[in-house]
């Protein structure tokens, strides 16, 4: 591959990754009640009493267990403040479940 062409591959890549942290950030990315699932894109939420507003489309995923940030609009739950976080029990079936949903 020519070096230009692979400058143009990680210029894209670069403005993907760059978009990818705006739409999270912009979302549910800085919330306290966030949940990262390993090995994927989507998220999780602990605010179980959060009513968020969503867009909808096939493979958004089932919120709060595993869902795009890209489908909230709005969330009357999301909070940057670290004294608003939710203790998180382990719980082995819920985890499960989220990994499931994937």
């Amino acid at each position: 591959m020519s070096s230009r062409k692979q400058q143009n591959n990680n210029n894209a890549a670069d403005k993907a990754v760059k978009l990818s942290k705006l739409l999270a950030s912009k979302y549910c990315g800085k919330c306290v009640h966030i949940i990262n699932i390993p090995g994927n894109c989507h998220i999780g939420c602990a605010n179980l009493n959060a009513k968020p507003t969503r867009k909808m489309w096939k493979g958004c995923g089932i919120w709060p267990l595993n869902f795009d940030t890209a489908t909230v609009e709005s969330c009357d739950g999301y909070s940057e403040n670290q004294n608003d976080e939710i203790d998180r029990k382990e719980t082995p079936l819920l985890e499960l479940m989220r990994l499931l949903a994937g």
